[in-house]
């Protein structure tokens, strides 16, 4: 079994967040430890969003890990091998937080499918990983409001996905803008954060 760095992250994560309620707040909103720049692009199959296509950039520390630990040869990138044994062990990691990724239609949260199309590479000496999250259900977004997050609810981990970086490229969802704003609705963290989400906003039918 492969043991990392990522995974005693996760772990610590989780005994912080045991040991929040026992903190003044001050101390209780210093987090996070993770940062990632995410990147996300829905896909759409006969004008309804079917799955999104992410892209998550970590930060030079956690990358500087994930680097140590799976680019066994030190040769700069990730082979085959190496890239199926990073993407397993963050697929089993992200797995039980729902892949950080959170799906609203009509303001009621929506199960993903699951992943698949999971890659890993290095670039200027930080890992970016990408995959496909497939809705269980297609979505017309000019009927219904989609809204997506993404967001680590413990607060552990900080994503960044500004607006700018929600590409609405496949039709109909070239016609429609996306906008940011706070969940002030759905709090994570213990109520201390409003995590930032994106509503797909989409001329009506």
């Amino acid at each position: 079994m492969i043991r990392t760095r990522f995974r005693t992250a996760l772990f610590i994560a989780a005994v912080a967040a045991a040991l929040v309620p026992l903190l003044r707040p001050s101390a209780a909103r210093a987090h996070p430890h993770v940062w990632v720049t995410a990147e996300a692009t829905p896909e759409t199959v006969d004008d309804k969003v079917t799955a999104i296509q992410l892209s998550w950039t970590f930060d030079p520390m956690l990358s500087a890990v994930l680097i140590q630990d799976f680019d066994r040869n030190a040769d700069g990138r990730y082979d085959a091998a190496e890239q199926a044994a990073l993407t397993a062990e963050l697929l089993k990691n992200m797995s039980e937080y729902g892949y950080f990724t959170h799906v609203q239609v009509d303001a009621s949260f929506v199960d993903l499918a699951g992943v698949d199309g999971m890659a890993a590479a290095i670039g200027d000496k930080v890992v970016t990983m990408t995959f496909r999250a497939r809705l269980k259900e297609p979505v017309d977004p000019r009927k219904h409001r989609i809204t997506l997050g993404v967001y680590d609810p413990e607060y552990y981990i900080a994503f960044d996905l500004p607006a700018g970086s929600l590409h609405l490229n496949a039709p109909p969802l070239d016609l429609c803008r996306p906008v940011a704003r706070e969940d002030t609705l759905n709090p994570i963290y213990f109520g201390y954060v409003n995590p930032e989400v994106i509503d797909v906003v989409c001329p009506a039918r």
